[in-house]
């Protein structure tokens, strides 16, 4: 998405500047906006060839060639289709070297487009990437992430601990199939997982509503004769 984003719409202004076209720019320096005048002189120098309008005006709107574009935009959906939840139906695994060789890709892809990061800054979402300059803060940043040493797994109610295998808790049966979930230690087991898929409980519960409007159509349809099941009633 990072590069998707600086292929189609070009780099990504600085934090004062983001939401402002270049045409208000002057409003807010005449009022001495220091924002906006610090804004201005952090941002790089234009690299480009051609200029695409960003509604958004969150990005400057100057792209490269149209080779190297379509280049970014190609490897962009390769990595997306990498990553895409239908390789597990298709049974295709992902390990870290395709991963580490699609970085490497994106790596030589950007040198060739803006060599030396030139053009771009330094808060260039696929800068900040590339460089490994993402910063995490657990408490300010209010994400699912778990750091390492803070992290625990679980599987059917079990505390899965460091240096023991699964074969250590489960046996060497090849054909079982567990889901593992991770959790921030001291959070307890995590919720259990559903014992039908959602498709099923649906089904089910459409068959019993069934079930139980033809059961009150009969109850109705033998009003009329109740009696007859009476201790006095004959049944002749």
């Amino acid at each position: 998405m990072a590069m998707e984003d600086l292929a189609s719409k070009g780099p990504l202004k600085t934090e004062g500047l983001r939401g402002l076209d270049e045409a208000g720019y002057e409003q807010y320096l005449k009022s001495e906006d220091i924002t906006v005048t610090d804004g201005i002189k952090a941002m790089p120098p234009k690299v480009g060839t051609r200029f695409v309008a960003d509604d958004t005006h969150y990005r400057i709107g100057w792209l490269i060639s149209e080779e190297m574009t379509q280049k970014m935009l190609d490897h962009a959906m390769a990595m997306k289709k990498l990553i895409h939840v239908s390789s597990v139906e298709q049974k295709r695994f992902l390990n870290k070297a395709q991963l580490t060789e699609q970085m490497d890709i994106t790596r030589g892809l950007m040198m060739m487009s803006y060599p030396g990061f030139h053009g771009l800054g330094k808060w260039e979402p696929i800068w900040v990437i590339l460089e490994n300059q993402e910063e995490f803060d657990e408490k300010m940043n209010l994400t699912d992430d778990l750091a390492i040493d803070n992290c625990t797994l679980w599987c059917v109610n079990k505390e899965l601990q460091l240096g023991k295998t699964l074969s250590d808790y489960f046996g060497k049966n090849e054909k079982s199939k567990m889901v593992i979930k991770a959790q921030k230690k001291g959070g307890g087991a995590p919720q259990r997982e559903p014992m039908i898929d959602p498709n099923t409980h649906k089904k089910m519960l459409a068959y019993y509503h069934q079930k139980t409007e033809e059961h009150k159509k009969l109850e109705d349809a033998d009003e009329g004769d109740q009696y007859m099941n009476s201790a006095w009633a004959s049944n002749k």
